[in-house]
């Protein structure tokens, strides 16, 4: 089986709120937590003004807040978060221009743990935050 390729896993899955049966990630069972998608991500990514930053968590609130659940999924937001990064360096790669990416720069800061899975050069999320004006 062929592996997925970045822009066949940014078309999957629709979004999904499901109540949590046992605590995890700090969450208590009860919980209305959102499974978002990689698309889903990427609008919020792209609904980030030029020049401003969201954390991860404020990220996953605001998806939460918007689908009426209590919280998002840390682990499956981070792995939408790549999936579309990966996806918008693909693009760029094929002569897209970069302004034109979902902006997952900022988001992803050149520290944050994420940045060692990437497959492009990490350099990219320092000179947009740079472009941009963001510390």
């Amino acid at each position: 089986m062929a592996k997925k390729s970045w822009a066949q896993k940014r078309e999957t899955g629709n979004p999904e709120v499901v109540v949590m049966e046992k605590s995890m990630w700090g969450l208590a069972p009860g919980t209305k937590l959102l499974i978002s998608t990689p698309k889903e991500v990427e609008s919020a990514l792209l609904a980030i003004p030029h020049g401003t930053t969201l954390s991860l968590p404020e990220l996953r609130a605001q998806l939460a807040h918007d689908h009426q659940a209590d919280a998002t999924c840390p682990m499956t937001t981070s792995m939408f978060v790549r999936i579309v990064a990966e996806y918008a360096m693909e693009q760029v790669a094929q002569g897209a221009k970069i302004e034109d990416a979902a902006p997952f720069w900022r988001v992803i800061g050149p520290k944050d743990k994420m940045v060692a899975k990437f497959t492009f050069d990490p350099a990219v999320i320092v000179e947009r935050r740079s472009a941009e004006e963001i510390d």
